[in-house]
């Protein structure tokens, strides 16, 4: 049964609480601590037929902020605009949903919102009450578009959390481990960590996890022997992005390949789902890190 549009308005605008903005800031991080230890194959089943899985949530997430942030920025630029509606559900399957990558989706999402905070922490308070003419909604002003998506991210975010409860992946908490012993200053020294691009990857024939990297160091290009499949279900989509990478290890013998430099990552060492470590923003292939 589709829920009337005047419904899903109530429904939404009671889960967004008094602080609306502190749930758009808080809800990247909050679906990233959850999905931290659950892997692609598990977030991409759904848990009933009618209802999408988690990796589907995530991708509909992602769009969805696209289009708030394009709504958002509509409406303060021209007051009275009007606004499209979309239908999520043709969305989905017209772009995939199913077989997108939900961590790439997850990404997405996450720099959509720091767009629309960052748009939303630039204007007069005033310009809230700038308002769009939405196609089935009606009048909708700045303030109460970001106190939808507040409670549409709950919604979404308890969804997500009801399906791991339902598949027995409810995990508790996750804590950092306690400090190592401390070590002297020169073995940092003689790390060669360095930032490379992935210019191109193949997956290693009879090893479900290993894939073989050809990575950009700017004087040089290195090939990488690195377990980096089963995180990630489109290997394609890391292509082009920048990594940092141990540089002046011994090179390795991996399944008959030569491995000449080793990627860093971030969350194996404590049974997470690992990641890359990457610069902050796009750096010469090549430079070192501190």
């Amino acid at each position: 049964m589709v829920e009337p549009v005047h419904d899903y308005v109530a429904r939404l605008l009671g889960l967004a609480g008094e602080d609306p903005l502190a749930i758009l800031r808080s809800t990247p991080g909050d679906l990233a601590r959850l999905l931290a230890r659950v892997a692609p194959p598990r977030l991409a089943r759904r848990s009933d037929p009618g209802k999408w899985s988690i990796a589907e949530i995530l991708a509909h997430l992602a769009d969805a902020e696209l289009v708030a942030g394009y709504r958002v920025r509509t409406m303060l630029a021209t007051d009275a605009a009007p606004i499209a509606a979309y239908d999520q559900n043709v969305w989905a399957d017209t772009f995939h949903y199913a077989t997108l990558d939900p961590f790439l989706s997850l990404e997405l999402f996450s720099a959509y919102r720091t767009g629309t905070l960052r748009v939303s922490a630039s204007i007069d308070p005033a310009q809230l009450e700038h308002y769009g003419v939405h196609q089935e909604r009606g009048r909708e002003t700045v303030r109460q578009l970001l106190r939808l998506l507040a409670g549409h991210d709950i919604n979404h975010r308890t969804q997500i959390e009801r399906a791991l409860s339902a598949a027995g992946d409810s995990q508790s908490p996750w804590n950092p481990q306690p400090q190592k012993p401390e070590i002297p200053l020169d073995v940092i020294e003689r790390v060669d960590l360095r930032v490379g691009t992935i210019v191109a990857l193949t997956e290693v024939a009879n090893a479900d996890r290993l894939a073989q990297i050809t990575v950009d160091f700017g004087s040089e290009r290195r090939q990488v022997v690195a377990g980096i499949r089963q995180e990630r279900t489109d290997l394609s989509s890391i292509v082009g992005r920048q990594a940092l990478f141990y540089f002046n290890l011994p090179k390795k013998q991996i399944r008959g390949l030569t491995s000449e430099a080793m990627l860093c990552d971030a969350g194996y060492a404590d049974g997470l789902i690992p990641v890359f470590l990457q610069p902050e923003r796009p750096v010469p292939d090549g430079v070192r890190a501190e």
